[in-house]
Formats: structure tokens, sequence, C-alpha cells
């Protein structure tokens, strides 16, 4: 059942050997439990974990997936992380993280790009020159309208 999956999975992400587990153990419970295809979050989540850890990169598109349709920080940052520390996973997860950027909530968004070092990438927003002018004759207009009133008043 899910809560005895959910515990063998923390198991292997905590103990020293899942630091251990091989890919090719990771392709046989995959053939077995087929975790990969589960649709609770916090065991294809694991999983996910397990695998990447394992350099069991068929895991690679369910975790970009995952990542890209769930969410929930809990999920997508980690899941990222994970990504990210496999260089074949690494460009396409920033890609993927790219592509759906604007799907996340910002703090989200933000964390996971310092996560991914895309950080400085995006251009920070600024003001254009149109703004600019029209803020300045707002400014002008302004100091003109009290220049006006203190003028009545003296």
């Amino acid at each position: 059942d899910a809560a005895q999956q959910q515990v063998f999975l923390e198991g292997l992400l905590q103990s020293k050997s899942g630091a251990a587990l091989k890919a090719s153990v990771t392709e046989q419970l995959q053939e077995r439990l087929g975790l990969a295809e589960a649709q609770n979050s916090e065991i294809k989540s694991r999983w996910c974990y397990c695998c990447l850890r394992a350099g069991n990169t068929d895991i690679v598109d369910t975790a970009i997936a995952m990542a890209t349709s769930v969410g929930r920080m809990k999920f997508v940052r980690p899941l990222y992380r994970e990504l990210n520390k496999v260089d074949a996973a690494r460009d396409k997860a920033k890609e993927a993280f790219k592509k759906n950027k604007s799907n996340y909530h910002p703090i989200c968004a933000r964390l996971v790009a310092k996560d991914l070092g895309l950080e400085g990438d995006e251009k920070k927003p600024g003001l254009t020159t149109k703004q600019i002018a029209v803020a300045a004759a707002v400014v002008a207009a302004a100091a003109a309208v009290g220049f006006i009133v203190l003028r009545r008043r003296s």
C-alpha cells in the first residue's frame, strides 16, 4: 500500500545503502513496482530522488514532468535540485524551468532559479523611456501647481 511504499522509499533515501543504490537496482524495482507511474506525489517524488541519486537517467522525463505539473514547492524545489546534480539531466531541467517559470509562485521560482544557477540570467524589470518621460512630466506638472499655490498664498 502507499504508506508502506513511502516508508520503504524514505528508508532508501536516508540509509547509507541508499547512497550506494545502483541504477540497475532501481530499474529492477521499477519493473516490479512501477513507482514512476504512481499517482501519489509523495511516492513518485521519493522514487525520482532515489533513481536520480542512483544515476538512473530513465527517470529524468518523469521527474521533469512532475516538477512542471505538481506546483508545490515541497516537490518542485527538491526535484530540480536532484536533477541539477545529474550531468545528463541538468540542461534539460534548466530549459524546463525557464519554460515553466511563470507557472510557479514567485518565491518558488526565485529559489529554484538560485538552485539551478539561473538567478542572474533574467533581465531586471526597468522603466521604459516613455514611462520615464511620463513620470518626469507628472513631476514637472506637480511642481508647477505647487509653485502656483505658494505664489497665491504670499
